[in-house]
């Protein structure tokens, strides 16, 4: 009697890790092309950011965006695993990767997500190889370098194995942003979301506050090819003003249908300022000595401006 009740368990057990790698397989490949997992229990979080799939003997972790409800392409980070598998959103606003000779800015908070598992989900305990570095990637002001010859993450004075997939994976995320025209910048001040896209062969430097500089709560340095000749962007403590006499301005469209006003002074064609008073009455752009081509450039891609109240 034992002998058979062993022998159901035994099939019992067999036929659930078949079906495991069965749907493991189903699911996998519906998650990679983008699908919401079929073969899964839902769990969505209290506070319903976050959405747990659990699958016999693996989970998928989707994070959303507004809510769990919306269409699952939507989700801005998702990760499958193991039960045992931990995946948080990317705490990093931006990822520097520099690469044959190349220094690119990772901003789209998706690749974020995977870059940053790819290197925090690494064990490393391994000695250096002789392999020459190819990337050097920034995160949490940690320097990570990867060797494609040894295919190797270094980190510190240890190393971690990287498969092939996720060389693949950093390596087409790099080309992906070096092809596109415009890098897309973000950031989030107080409650407050401003995302701009900056051409590529712009650069841009966030700047820090200090006792001389407590004016603004957030500064963006944009910049060309001359350091001395720039714009600002501003998020103000207090509402923008101008005075003084010889003043004109225009109005501007953005693309997004609000608008903007440039500011000119005593007839001078390029432009002294560029406000968002219908928007937000704290920010502002201020030209300090761009020029011409420059100052008309700037303008351009100020209309990719988005100034919105973020809700999470």
């Amino acid at each position: 009697m034992k002998k058979k009740i062993g022998i159901i368990i035994g099939i019992f057990v067999i036929v659930l890790i078949v079906i495991g790698i069965i749907t493991n397989y189903l699911d996998s490949g519906r998650v990679t092309t983008g699908h919401e997992p079929k073969y899964c229990i839902k769990i969505v979080s209290n506070d319903g950011s976050k959405v747990t799939y659990w699958g016999l003997g693996y989970k998928v972790i989707r994070y959303v965006g507004v809510s769990p409800n919306e269409p699952y392409e939507n989700n801005i980070g998702v990760k499958m695993g193991s039960w045992f598998m931990k995946y948080e959103l990317p705490k990093d606003d931006i990822i520097e990767i520099e690469y044959e000779g190349h220094t690119i800015k990772v901003t789209d908070i998706k690749d974020i997500g995977v870059i940053e598992n790819i290197l925090l989900n690494s064990k490393y305990d391994r000695e250096i190889c002789d392999g020459i570095s190819t990337h050097k990637i920034v995160l949490n002001n940690e320097v990570y370098y990867i060797k494609e010859s040894c295919k190797e993450i270094q980190k510190g004075d240890k190393q971690s194995k990287i498969t092939e997939n996720d060389l693949n994976t950093i390596t087409n995320i790099f080309e992906k942003i070096s092809n596109e025209k415009y890098q897309k910048y973000f950031t989030t001040i107080d409650n407050i979301k401003i995302e701009l896209n900056i051409p590529n062969e712009w650069k841009y430097e966030e700047l820090q506050r200090d006792k001389e500089n407590d004016f603004y709560k957030y500064a963006l340095k944009l910049y060309k090819n001359n350091v001395d000749q720039y714009a600002i962007l501003y998020f103000y403590n207090n509402p923008f003003g101008v005075c003084g006499t010889g003043r004109t301005t225009e109005n501007m469209i953005l693309n997004n249908g609000k608008q903007a006003s440039i500011g000119y002074y005593d007839g001078n064609k390029n432009w002294s300022d560029i406000s968002f008073y219908s928007i937000n009455k704290n920010v502002a752009i201020i030209n300090y000595g761009l020029i011409d081509d420059d100052a008309n450039a700037v303008i351009q891609y100020v209309k990719s401006i988005n100034i919105t109240e973020s809700n999470l």
